[in-house]
């Protein structure tokens, strides 16, 4: 968007002044209780339509072994592409079940799934669906992550504090149409 910090700073500074709120939390606790606002802003935002519906399912697993983030995600996820098929997983050993046994067209993965390890979660899906498509998500945008998840078969590497709604639309747009 060619934007600089500072000025993405400035908007949000404006932005929490007009809401009466002081922080990101409060901005969501505000929105949580005016969901109306949602629609508005995605007008005025331009965000893209919703991913249109075909006669295909458009199965997606969410892999994350912290279920709160599972059901972030999901939600997002969501309203994203409401005709998705969603399915969560919290381990490597489920994901791998949940590819096996339906034909999946993407997954998000966690790099770090606990003990386990989300690149490698990725090897394993690829090995057995080499058609889904992954997409390696993490707290901890490492650049060797990047780089291994890539290497592994994901076609991206997100930072999960910037996923949205908006930004899950585009990246499914892109790698489903």
């Amino acid at each position: 968007m060619e934007l600089s910090v500072k000025t993405v700073e400035n908007h949000l500074t404006r932005l929490y002044r007009r809401l009466g709120v002081q922080s990101r939390l409060e901005a969501v606790h505000y929105v949580m209780q005016h969901p109306d606002l949602l629609t508005t802003v995605d007008h005025v935002l331009g965000v893209p339509e919703p991913i249109p519906h075909t006669n295909d399912q458009m199965i997606v697993v969410l892999v994350d072994d912290n279920q709160r983030y599972r059901g972030q995600l999901r939600r997002m996820v969501s309203k994203a592409c409401p005709q998705a098929v969603l399915h969560e997983a919290a381990n490597t050993r489920e994901a791998v079940a949940l590819v096996r046994s339906m034909p999946t067209r993407l997954a998000f993965v966690d790099v770090v799934l606990g003990d386990e390890d989300g690149i490698q979660c990725t090897r394993e899906i690829k090995a057995i669906a080499h058609q889904t498509r992954v997409v390696l998500i993490s707290a901890y945008p490492d650049r060797e992550f990047h780089r291994l998840g890539l290497a592994a078969g994901a076609v991206a590497f997100l930072d999960k504090k910037d996923l949205n709604t908006v930004a899950l639309r585009q990246l499914m747009n892109d790698l489903v149409a």
